[in-house]
C-alpha cells in the first residue's frame, strides 16, 4: 500500500509539473532577442543619432525587457507554488508514510511476531526502520527533483538544436531569417513580401533616388 502511495503521488506530482522545459527555452530566446537589439544599436548607433531615433530605440529596449521580464516573473511564481507542492509531499507525506508504518507494531499486534519481544527491541527496530524509510523517501525526493532539473536541461539542448539546424540551413543555402519582433505571422510575411527581390550583378544601379 505504501509502494502504491508513492507510486500515486509521484505521477500526480508529475502530471502538475509546469512544463519547465518550454519556459527555459522560451527565456532563453526572449534574452537572445534583448541581446540581439543591444548589438543592433551598438551597430547603426551612427544612423540612430543622425535622425534622432534615441525615443524609438529606447521604446524598443524598454518593450524587449519587460518581456523578459514578465516571463521571468511567470516562471518564477510556477517554481514557487510547484515548490511548495513538491515539498510538501515529498517532506511530510512521504516521511509521514514512513513514519505511520514504523509505528504500527507498537500499537497493532502483527501476527507472527514473537511476543516475547521486549520494548527495547520494539524501539531498535522502529529507529532501524525509520532512518530506511527516510533514506527511501530522500531517494524518491531526489528522482523527482531531478526530473524537474532534467526538464530545464531539455530547454536548454532545445535552443542548441535550434541552432544548430539554422547551422545547417546557412551551409546549405536554404536559411531564411525571421523578424524579431512581437508582430503576428501575417504581418511579417506581408513585411517579408514587400522587400523586393534579390538581383545578383557586378554593377549597383540606382532607380528613383
Amino acid at each position: 500500500m505504501m509502494s502504491l502511495l508513492v507510486q500515486l503521488s509521484a505521477n500526480v506530482m508529475r502530471m502538475l509539473t509546469p512544463p519547465f522545459g518550454k519556459y527555459v527555452a522560451e527565456e532563453a530566446r526572449l534574452e537572445g532577442e534583448f541581446r540581439f537589439e543591444h548589438s543592433r544599436l551598438i551597430d547603426y548607433s551612427e544612423e540612430v543619432a543622425l535622425y534622432f531615433g534615441h525615443e524609438a530605440e529606447k521604446d524598443t529596449l524598454d518593450k524587449g525587457y519587460f518581456t523578459l521580464i514578465k516571463h521571468v516573473n511567470y516562471i518564477l511564481r510556477r517554481r514557487f507554488y510547484h515548490g511548495i507542492m513538491e515539498d510538501y509531499v515529498l517532506k511530510y507525506v512521504w516521511g509521514a508514510l514512513g513514519l505511520i508504518l514504523c509505528s504500527v507494531p507498537v500499537f497493532v499486534k502483527i501476527p507472527g511476531a514473537p511476543a516475547t519481544s521486549t520494548m527495547g527491541d520494539r524501539t531498535q527496530s522502529f529507529v532501524t526502520n525509520r532512518r530506511m524509510l527516510l533514506s527511501s523517501s530522500d531517494a524518491f525526493g531526489r528522482i523527482m527533483f531531478s526530473y524537474k532539473e532534467v526538464m530545464e536541461l531539455a530547454g536548454y539542448t532545445s535552443r542548441v538544436s535550434l541552432l544548430l539546424d539554422v547551422m545547417d540551413d546557412i551551409q546549405a543555402g536554404k536559411f531564411e531569417k525571421k523578424l524579431v519582433s512581437s508582430a503576428g505571422t501575417e504581418e511579417n510575411a506581408a513585411m517579408l513580401r514587400g522587400r523586393g527581390k534579390v538581383v545578383e550583378s557586378e554593377d549597383i544601379e540606382f532607380i528613383n533616388v
